[in-house]
């Protein structure tokens, strides 16, 4: 996403989610052909490490990020391989790195919590990591306890995750990254929580409605989790950014670890609250993750915040026109933007 401008970033934070979505069907069809899980594992862990060669030798490091630590050569180097395969031509403005890096700032991990409002936001979006990432995962290890074929469930799981990437995808800048993540992450847990209602006094012929409610939740939540990666990019500044993401890696990680305890925990109840009890816990979840999105900024078509002062003003009425009149003295919103250099170089293509 640092290598992209903001018209690309929605594709460049979102996209590799749909190749994600198609694995989970392929991993269906090894499943229902090799049945067991010890050869399963072994399949779905060989084609790992050609990726990983692949991503060592075509991946480029982020401009910014070389920007940041004084890097300039080999940030140059990187502008001016990302402008010959886009098939433009280095501004003389962006080939003088010194002029465009900022003034290096404070880039301990403990400085984003010096700013009550930096921490607020932090914690609302490492809740929102750990609740998307339960909720994700949990749901894809109870659609073996929904009523039906497992392997069937399974590939209704994927094919909601696959539409609701496509949808966040293309949604995204129409409705903007908080108000998509507050009302997916509400909706999904909104239709969980109802699927207690057919569990408790509905009857055996309508089990479809359980599977279609988590099905509902599963798309809420799918769209959540693809939202967070971008919001979360674009909310935080260039300086903390990998850190930043990291130690939200950390807490989808513990949602992941809760998730099939939750779901373990109906079957100790039993009775009709087996298969309800962990919907009810991860649709309630949801919708307060979601709510707290309400006290965070819109991050879409805005600057990405470079040093921590930047994103203690992020979300400021007039903080993108104040922040380019700082830099650049009369010079307006617009002309920054296409002065970014990033943005310049490929802005028309990824």
């Amino acid at each position: 996403m640092e290598l992209v401008g903001p018209n690309w970033r929605k594709f460049a934070g979102n996209a590799v989610n749909v190749f994600w979505s198609t694995g989970l069907f392929i991993e269906a069809g090894l499943a229902y052909m090799l049945r067991d899980w010890v050869y399963l594992q072994i399949a779905i862990s060989v084609p790992l490490l050609p990726v990983f060669f692949c991503y060592v030798a075509f991946i480029q490091e982020s401009p910014r990020w070389l920007l940041q630590q004084g890097r300039l050569d080999e940030a140059s180097k990187v502008l001016e391989n990302v402008a010959k395969k886009n098939g433009v031509v280095v501004p003389e403005k962006v080939k003088n790195l010194q002029d465009v890096v900022q003034e290096k700032a404070e880039k301990n991990l403990w400085h984003l919590f010096t700013s009550t409002t930096l921490l607020i936001r932090s914690f609302i979006i490492f809740l929102n990591w750990m609740v998307a990432s339960m909720i994700f995962y949990g749901l894809s290890l109870n659609s073996g306890d929904l009523s039906g074929n497992v392997y069937v469930n399974f590939v209704l799981m994927a094919t909601a995750e696959l539409v609701s990437f496509l949808f966040a995808l293309f949604v995204m800048d129409i409705t903007g990254r908080k108000k998509l993540h507050c009302s997916s992450m509400i909706v999904g847990g909104v239709a969980c929580l109802a699927t207690m209602f057919p569990v408790m006094y509905g009857r055996n012929d309508i089990n479809w409605l359980t599977i279609a409610l988590s099905l509902v939740g599963k798309f809420g939540s799918t769209v959540g989790f693809a939202v967070i990666y971008v919001y979360t990019a674009e909310l935080f500044p260039t300086v903390l950014r990998n850190s930043i993401i990291g130690i939200c890696s950390v807490c989808a990680r513990i949602g992941g670890i809760l998730a099939p305890f939750i779901g373990d925990m109906g079957k100790q109840v039993g009775g009709k609250l087996e298969i309800a009890l962990p919907l009810v816990i991860f649709g309630g979840a949801s919708v307060v993750a979601g709510l707290l999105v309400l006290f965070l900024p819109e991050t879409s078509h805005t600057v990405l915040p470079e040093t921590i002062e930047d994103a203690k003003r992020f979300g400021r009425p007039q903080r993108v026109l104040n922040h380019h009149q700082t830099q650049s003295g009369n010079r307006n919103a617009k002309d920054f933007n296409q002065d970014d250099p990033e943005a310049l170089l490929v802005e028309r293509r990824v």
